[in-house]
């Protein structure tokens, strides 16, 4: 392998290794590549990125359950704070944000795949 190319290869193994530890948590001197990662993602503390929990994940506060069928045709269309019970949802519109949404499978189970 020419030396270029290796040094490139290298250069991308420290990069990717540099966004595993940040993605666990953990402080490293990886050197260039860690600096990189920190500069383009623009966190001050990268070492510091919480896991998710009950805090940040799942739905929060009181739902109202959906009425209606669950297909969705408006375009920018915001759907939030409801528990979708069905055993299908569809989405026929660009844009469509569901935000504090619980979706909740009523379908069977093939149990041909289990």
């Amino acid at each position: 392998m020419p030396v270029q190319s290796r040094l490139a290869s290298d250069r991308r193994c420290a990069t990717v290794f540099a966004i595993m530890l940040l993605l666990i948590g953990c402080e490293s001197n990886a050197g260039p590549a860690t600096q990189d990662v920190t500069r383009l993602s623009g966190m001050a503390q990268p070492s510091r990125i919480p896991f998710p929990d009950s805090t940040t994940t799942g739905t929060h506060g009181a739902l109202t359950v959906f009425s209606g069928p669950p297909v969705f045709r408006t375009a920018n269309a915001v759907i939030e704070n409801v528990e979708i019970r069905a055993s299908s949802v569809q989405v026929a519109a660009d844009n469509i944000t569901f935000r504090n949404v619980k979706f909740v499978y009523t379908g069977g189970v093939d149990e041909s795949l289990l």
